[in-house]
């Protein structure tokens, strides 16, 4: 990030997310109305899905990339641009997820900004694809690599469980806002 430069739209999303987890400390059956249930889809519920979260770990994992991710992203595309790539990346994770999973009898309601953040992480993989990021001591691998194989991880855990996987990763989510 540049110095002097802020990222008020990721800041502005991040405060969004947190407010609603606050929200639902009060309001705990937030979750289940706000959430996007696949077998009965609503814009209002896609659109709302976006800023709930299950848990604290869930929350803190999606904001922890979107403010490693985001800033990059809203500085190479600026504010208006930004906003747009997040809001339809997440909505398309959101149409993947019903696409794929509307008429399982198994698809536990969707919540949480993960396709939205997958959008930011699919832009930087193109526009930053071979810049070289330090995974260990003197080795490093360009991002786009590091994104394949997190998207091949994507489509094994929403292809193959194991053991005792309840289902509430929301992998084709994921994958619809990367594509995206």
């Amino acid at each position: 990030m540049s110095a002097g430069r802020t990222p008020w739209v990721v800041l502005a999303f991040i405060v969004a997310n947190l407010v609603v987890a606050f929200a639902l400390l009060a309001y705990p059956s937030g979750l289940q109305e706000w959430a996007f249930y696949p077998t009965r889809p609503t814009f209002f519920g896609a659109f709302s899905s976006l800023f709930v979260h299950q848990n604290t770990f869930h929350l803190l994992g999606n904001l922890v990339f979107l403010a490693a991710v985001g800033p990059s992203v809203e500085f190479s595309l600026g504010r208006p641009k930004f906003v747009s790539l997040y809001l339809l990346g997440g909505l398309a994770g959101v149409a993947m997820h019903a696409l794929l999973m509307g008429r399982s009898p198994f698809a536990a309601p969707l919540v949480g900004v993960s396709g939205a953040v997958a959008a930011c992480v699919g832009y930087a993989s193109v526009r930053y694809a071979n810049i070289k990021v330090p995974l260990a001591p003197r080795v490093a691998a360009p991002v786009w690599s590091i994104v394949v194989v997190w998207a091949a991880l994507q489509a094994v855990g929403a292809l193959v469980k194991i053991g005792l996987d309840s289902g509430g990763t929301a992998y084709w989510a994921h994958l619809g806002g990367l594509l995206f």
